[in-house]
């Protein structure tokens, strides 16, 4: 991606890396112990892959050469640096929300019975799936180019619709909720209403809080 995007000094590319890795892993402890319960878990991967849409956009326009009147490729250095800004914005936008939900949103959606089994197989897609993008990307970048891009923006875009239509927002309920919220025709309109209070937790809550 960086040397896409113009960056070819192999250590500007590290120390840009090093940053990015930084962030991430700032964004992901942040979105774990406020976001989750700030936003809720749709808002959360609603404005990912927003982010990343206008990002794969950003990415592919500035890693468009530009050409003189000879079609020579000419350097660009604000396209270059909106790339790289790009790259940290989508990173850290997935970091922050995305990965968060990777460990939370599978063991809420899912009863006990298949929770562990649900935690293990969602563990083995997003391993696949990362191996896959690492492997894939390298090829796809280098065949199409910044193009590539607008193909990933396009594919970001579909999980919009996947995310606003079929995510159910699980925030402020206990498992006990969320059983009978799936047991609703329509889930996903009802898990955007105002949570009622679960009388008997809260009661269990008062018990404990007495002893």
């Amino acid at each position: 991606m960086l040397k896409n995007a113009g960056i070819t000094d192999s250590a500007t590319q590290l120390w840009i890396g090093i940053g990015i890795d930084i962030c991430s892993f700032l964004a992901a402890i942040t979105g774990s112990l406020f976001f989750a319960e700030r936003f809720g878990r749709r808002k959360m991967a609603l404005s990912a892959t927003f982010i990343t849409v206008a990002a794969m956009l950003v990415m592919g326009l500035c890693t468009k050469a530009p050409q003189d009147d000879d079609g020579n490729a000419v350097s660009n250095k604000t396209a270059t640096i909106f790339a790289v800004l790009a790259i940290y914005i989508v990173q850290i936008g997935f970091s922050g929300n995305w990965t968060p939900l990777q460990a939370l949103y599978p063991t809420e959606i899912f009863n006990f019975s298949l929770r562990a089994k649900a935690a293990g197989i969602t563990n083995v897609f997003w391993g696949t799936s990362g191996f896959l993008f690492n492997n894939v990307n390298p090829i796809g970048l280098g065949n199409l180019y910044w193009k590539y891009y607008m193909v990933q923006m396009v594919w970001n875009g579909v999980w919009i619709g996947f995310v606003y239509f079929l995510m159910v927002e699980t925030k402020g309920r206990t498992l006990e909720q969320l059983d009978a919220l799936f047991n609703k025709p329509n889930a996903v309109k009802e898990s955007l209403k105002v949570v009622e209070p679960d009388q008997a937790y809260e009661a269990s809550e008062k018990k404990v809080a007495a002893a």
